[in-house]
């Protein structure tokens, strides 16, 4: 992320692909090692020379933009989970703890008139400069902690709100040309017949796919996990696999994920919907 201070940002006709920005780099390295008066070599969408103050300009940027930002250089953060097309309503206050998300989604009077409904009424609207308006807020609020790339940011439908995320932040599930691969991911749980239908050709398509898996405490909410096994005996799980979640899961579950990509935690919806930090059961 870059952070300007007011009126020195370049301006936005300039058409480079070549950018030399000066301010305090802060390289986030073991040390915590700031480079004070430094300058970031930008060559398209990558970071091709960090300089300090009196090391010499690559040759091939002697023609590029330099720019003093009069300001903090960091690297952006990397959001794997989030649901952003609802960051523009209030927070749920929860009044009890839940043991699966089918409960709450499904059961609790309040959820409607706490989430789906504000939510519906300002995101579905006619007016589409009040879905534009969600999609920009919603990556303000990121930008300023710090993160430049989202999860989470689609709505199916042909015009749903996640076909406004393309603009300030990077949307891993809509990328622009050249930034990285197409995700794609399902929130809701597959049954063991989707697992076939969907989820195995989704993944033998090599991209990345985020699955919330095992949302929740009880038996019901470790048997989406083992749903994962088939029954041919193979596993519905490969190295493009992002498990998010899996709260439920016990020890030895984790040695079968080793083949996928990752597991995305999720402490802040553990603690205010099972009243659990923990990532994993005992």
């Amino acid at each position: 992320m870059i952070t300007f201070r007011m009126g020195s940002a370049p301006p936005v006709s300039v058409q480079t692909s070549q950018w030399v920005l000066r301010g305090d780099i802060v390289t986030m390295t073991e040390t915590n090692s700031v480079i004070r008066n430094g300058r970031l070599c930008i060559d398209g969408n990558r970071i091709a020379a960090l300089l300090g103050p009196g090391d010499t300009l690559p040759d091939s940027f002697t023609g590029a933009i330099e720019v003093d930002t009069q300001g903090t250089l960091y690297p952006g953060l990397i959001d794997l989970h989030n649901h952003l097309t609802y960051n523009h309503i209030p927070l749920w206050q929860l009044g009890r703890a839940y043991t699966n998300r089918n409960v709450w989604r499904m059961a609790e009077p309040e959820y409607g008139p706490n989430v789906t409904q504000p939510f519906k009424l300002l995101a579905e609207n006619t007016d589409v400069d009040y879905r534009r308006a969600i999609v920009r807020w919603a990556e303000c609020r990121n930008l300023l902690g710090g993160v430049t790339t989202g999860q989470g940011m689609s709505l199916r439908g042909p015009d749903g709100i996640g076909s406004y995320f393309k603009g300030l932040m990077r949307n891993v599930e809509q990328p622009l040309g050249g930034e990285g691969p197409e995700c794609r991911g399902q929130t809701l749980d597959f049954t063991p017949k989707e697992i076939e239908s969907k989820l195995v050709p989704a993944l033998a398509k090599g991209l990345p796919y985020f699955y919330h898996l095992s949302e929740g405490t009880d038996a019901d909410a470790r048997q989406r996990f083992l749903d994962l096994n088939r029954v041919n005996g193979e596993l519905a799980v490969a190295s493009n696999f992002i498990a998010i979640h899996c709260v439920a899961l016990q020890a030895t579950d984790y040695d079968v994920l080793r083949s996928a990509a990752g597991m995305v935690w999720s402490p802040t919806s553990n603690l205010l919907l099972w009243n659990n930090v923990r990532c994993g059961g005992s």
